[in-house]
């Protein structure tokens, strides 16, 4: 079967990274639809972008509401889980993403959470300078805005946004949809991570892991490409915020003294960043792959370039990979 028109639907296909898996898929002639509560592209999409964005069928769905997307991914070739939670206090998007007012988007990063953070106010000290700076207004409601589509939740406000519900039943809850509704075998992107970040909590990573443990036992029903990225920048600077923008510079100087001078002896610390772009094609070549399955690592996502659709050295999974396969669950 030739790749042009296979169907692949992103869960948070207007978020950070799904929006950069739906542009992978449409340049790689396949049928792409992007599910999200919104339904909308990006409102910060570039020019550019927006070219390949005509392609897409940006849909509304809820990923907790399987009767919402059923009829899409029924005849799914792949289907990409994009969502999820770094921190279980949701101020931090608005830090990552954020253009102008560091300091008050730093305040309600460490404010303890209540409720639904999606509904909260910014601090006050942030919405008095908001008011004398409505492009910094902007920008925090833009941010808002993307962290609604990727972040999916119910009509009600949801009380349990925890690293279990956000970044392990919400995929459980698409994957095992997908078995009961597609019988093809789709491949099934999930979004996982390389490892734990500094000063984020261990439920974090562990989240990750067993999710990757139980979509592993879906098979053969499903074909897992379990894609295990860093922190992530995207290659237009612009889309970046000043936050990312700023980490991305100090991780790429740590990551080279790191290799240069300590001979990766930091390597269990310093991580260098992937572009979202880079782990998009990843996640779109491995699900077209139809004898691959596991994990995708981040140094191999890093040091092995792909080149017209296909690797440029190296077998599907390398001998470090096949050992990540044995997957164990955590407790």
């Amino acid at each position: 079967m030739s790749i042009f028109g296979k169907k692949l639907v992103v869960f948070g296909g207007n978020g950070f990274l799904g929006r950069r898996i739906c542009e992978a898929g449409v340049k790689r002639g396949m049928q792409v639809l992007s599910v999200s509560t919104s339904g909308k592209m990006p409102d910060t999409a570039t020019e550019s972008d927006r070219e390949w964005m005509k392609e897409v069928s940006w849909n509304h769905g809820d990923v907790f509401r399987p009767e919402s997307y059923t009829d899409l991914i029924k005849d799914a070739f792949g289907v990409a889980h994009s969502i999820g939670i770094l921190l279980e206090n949701q101020n931090y998007k608005k830090v990552v993403r954020s253009t102008g007012d560091m300091f008050g988007l730093i305040e309600s990063f460490f404010a303890q959470p209540d409720g639904n953070p999606m509904k909260r106010s910014p601090p006050k000290s942030s919405q008095l300078k908001n008011k004398k700076d409505k492009k910094t207004k902007t920008a925090q409601k833009q941010a808002l805005n993307e962290q609604e589509d990727e972040i999916q939740e119910d009509e009600e406000p949801i009380m349990d946004m925890t690293y279990d519900r956000m970044n392990k039943q919400s995929a459980l809850v698409l994957a095992q949809t997908l078995v009961e509704c597609n019988k093809q075998k789709p491949a099934f992107i999930y979004i996982s991570a390389d490892r734990g970040f500094p000063g984020v909590p261990s439920g974090y990573i562990e989240s990750k892991r067993q999710a990757e443990y139980e979509l592993y036992q879906l098979q053969p029903a499903i074909r897992p490409v379990l894609m295990r990225p860093g922190f992530m920048y995207d290659e237009k600077s612009a889309n970046n915020g000043m936050f990312r923008n700023t980490l991305k510079d100090a991780l790429s100087v740590g990551s080279t003294v790191n290799r240069t001078l300590f001979r990766n002896a930091l390597d269990g610390l310093v991580r260098p960043p992937i572009s979202t772009q880079t782990v998009a094609k990843w996640a779109v070549e491995k699900a077209l792959d139809e004898k691959f399955h596991g994990p995708v690592l981040m140094d191999q996502m890093l040091h092995i370039k792909l080149e017209n659709g296909g690797q440029k050295s190296g077998n599907n999974i390398s001998k470090d990979s096949k050992k990540e396969t044995r997957t164990k669950k955590n407790n």
